[in-house]
């Protein structure tokens, strides 16, 4: 079961507005889950360079996609939205927020993007991939490969594994989504998933390891834990930004050629 996250191109959506938004007269005022120090910064200085004013806040203000949709709906003050899922762009175009419309929008590239998309409104430029991976070294498996036929095997791996400390937010939501896959029952009056499901979702929360982090690749990377999850996009550079800071003693090495980790084959997939 692929978890799909749809980012939308932000620079293609500014530059549609520059007929009726100047940098003289108005900002534009931008909310998002996928807005990084770096991808802020760099937005910020684009808008500029060609010729008009954004705002948008860095995750440290909003994080994640029910939190900046949320802000968003509440201040009335925003002008474009990106970086949501598939689910969240459905409540946005379905009507879900009350101060909150998405405007009709076909930008020249619409044809590219394949069935991520919600034509005239919303369109995906990334496929974000959620990854269970553990360490092959040993503090992690010594060298035997994980295969699991569903994300939810991890309970009886036999590993230490990072559990995320919450349940909001799009990468976590996916997770355990992924989580009661393999257990989807449409006649179950337990919301739609068996009850050996919900057993499953509850038995990986409460014997994984909530080491305090954000998400699951800090701790995988101290060797804290020996099974972790993350989101693809941010993956290899956290993993060579540990390696080169020299204050861990056994970080992960290899980047595109994995020395010490792997990624967990399930058969549900990514």
């Amino acid at each position: 079961m692929k978890k799909i996250l749809a980012i939308m191109l932000a620079a293609a959506l500014l530059l549609s507005l520059v007929s009726f938004a100047s940098a003289e007269d108005y900002t534009i005022r931008i909310y998002s889950n996928s807005n990084s120090p770096e991808r802020t910064t760099w937005l910020i200085e684009a808008a500029k360079a060609a010729g008009f004013n954004i705002s948008i806040d860095d995750n440290t203000v909003i994080s994640g996609d029910t939190a900046a949709v949320q802000a968003a709906n509440e201040n009335k003050d925003g002008d474009l939205i990106f970086g949501l899922n598939e689910t969240r762009w459905g409540q946005l175009i379905g009507g879900t927020y009350e101060n909150l419309k998405i405007a009709d929008w076909t930008p020249t590239w619409a044809d590219k993007v394949g069935d991520f998309k919600y034509d005239g409104k919303a369109y995906g430029i990334v496929i974000q991939n959620v990854l269970m991976l553990y360490r092959t070294d040993d503090l992690g498996t010594k060298g035997q490969p994980l295969h699991f036929a569903h994300w939810a095997d991890i309970v009886d791996c036999g590993y230490t594994w990072y559990r995320q400390g919450k349940v909001g937010g799009t990468t976590n939501a996916n997770i355990n989504s992924a989580m009661l896959y393999p257990f989807a029952d449409p006649a179950s009056p337990a919301g739609g998933i068996s009850l050996d499901g919900w057993k499953a979702l509850w038995k990986y929360c409460a014997n994984g390891n909530f080491t305090g982090d954000s998400y699951g690749l800090d701790p995988l990377i101290r060797g804290d834990v020996q099974v972790s999850t993350f989101y693809s996009s941010s993956l290899y550079g956290n993993i060579d930004a540990a390696a080169q800071a020299g204050d861990i003693a056994n970080p992960l090495k290899g980047t595109l050629e994995p020395e010490n980790w792997a990624l967990v084959e399930i058969d549900d997939g990514t």
